[in-house]
């Protein structure tokens, strides 16, 4: 495993960092980002840190989002959520990597910004 905590988190957002951005055809091939907004949000919820073991199931499952938005053809839920003077739009995708593993990857658009990972959770 890793000598400890911080050296895991570092690792993973390495990796998480060279994914960059994919074309999905479920938004007509418009790019979806993995930026900070994504990152922040595999390790925290709102202010509040998840749990070690949240954190690693989330990061264990990441490398699947990738070729799962290249061939996904659409979102299975859309919804918007208006706060103050923002827009954000969510997009839920679900997808069966193999028997018994069902994946949720949520997709996120603020106001009129690039599309970008937001989370990935088991079904």
């Amino acid at each position: 495993m890793y000598k400890n905590w911080k050296e895991y988190l570092k690792e993973e957002e390495e990796k998480y960092k060279k994914l960059r951005f994919i074309k999905c055809p479920a938004f007509n091939d418009e790019e979806v980002h993995f930026n900070y907004y994504g990152l922040r949000h595999l390790i925290y919820k709102g202010e509040k840190l998840r749990t070690k073991d949240e954190i690693i199931k989330r990061f264990n499952l990441l490398p699947f989002t990738p070729n799962i938005l290249k061939i996904i053809k659409t979102a299975d839920h859309e919804e918007k959520r208006v706060r103050e003077n923002s827009n954000a739009y969510f997009w839920t995708i679900k997808h069966q990597i193999h028997s018994g593993l069902r994946v949720r990857i949520i997709i996120r658009r603020l106001n009129s910004g690039t599309l970008h990972f937001f989370s990935i959770m088991k079904e």
